[in-house]
């Protein structure tokens, strides 16, 4: 396996300011990348007088392009009250490429396929006393089905893999709820999370009987 991996990224942040909502930092962030992963596998062969090898691949390399913007507010509204704002757009192409070595059990190339997401969060906090504060946070995320789940096809007499290219991003809303507590004595801190998923993403095995032709 060679995974090959460029990324650049720009972050900009701002000294706080003042509105008539509140005290303000904002947080801007953006990056583009690519990997590339190939499959290429040697088998060396010993024999009493002489060697022999065999490269091989077992799937179609792949080309990942990413780019991605965020924005960020952390707010002060008063002594007790803060919170933080954010929003996320990603890009993200997958895109296989043509055979770098001989592949018996390869399918025929499949098509790039392209993800566009956009994510928020939302997180509230009171320090409502000087030692304990509560805190709740909201935001959704997605996961990219890996190049693996979508493109990797590949029979055997022990089992076939086979791949989905129709699969789409998973989703998921996360909420969280937070209480902390600090003083002379020590620290607290409890959370509760929930999270709920849309288009999970997952592995299936399946039995089947084939014919042997008899």
């Amino acid at each position: 396996m060679n995974n090959e991996f460029h990324r650049i990224g720009l972050r900009l942040d701002s000294i706080p300011f003042e509105t008539d909502f509140g005290i303000h930092q904002v947080t801007l962030r953006t990056a583009v990348s690519q990997r590339d992963f190939k499959n290429e596998n040697t088998d060396t062969y010993l024999f009493s007088t002489s060697t022999a090898s065999s490269t091989y691949a077992i799937q179609h390399p792949i080309r990942t392009r990413a780019f991605y913007i965020a924005a960020q507010d952390q707010i002060q509204w008063n002594e007790m009250f803060s919170g933080t704002a954010g929003l996320r757009y990603d890009q993200e192409q997958l895109a296989p490429q043509e055979l770098n070595a001989k592949c018996y059990n390869c399918d025929t190339r499949g098509k790039a396929t392209t993800f566009k997401n956009l994510t928020g969060s939302l997180g509230l906090n009171a320090q409502v006393t000087p030692v304990w504060n509560l805190g709740y946070y909201v935001s959704t995320g997605y996961r990219v089905p890996s190049a693996s789940e979508m493109f990797f096809s590949y029979k055997h007499p022990s089992g076939n893999w086979l791949a989905n290219p129709y699969l789409k991003a998973e989703r998921s809303v996360n909420n969280s709820i937070s209480i902390r507590g600090e003083n002379r004595l020590g620290r607290l801190n409890l959370s509760l999370y929930h999270i709920r998923y849309k288009d999970f993403l997952f592995e299936q095995e399946t039995n089947g009987l084939t014919s042997n032709g008899m």
